[in-house]
């Protein structure tokens, strides 16, 4: 990741670089987090309140 960053500062279109693979980061970290608070969820249905 810290290349990206370094790109970036000698490159304008490194910024775009960056850019897109923070978002592809994110994206795939998204079902990751959903399948978490679905988890979380099911656990307080079986465990109560």
């Amino acid at each position: 990741m810290q290349f990206l960053f370094i790109i970036s500062s000698y490159h304008e279109e490194g910024k775009y670089i960056a850019a897109a693979s923070a978002i592809a980061l994110i994206v795939r970290g998204l079902p990751t987090v959903a399948r978490a608070r679905r988890t979380i969820h099911l656990n307080r249905l079986f465990h109560g309140q």
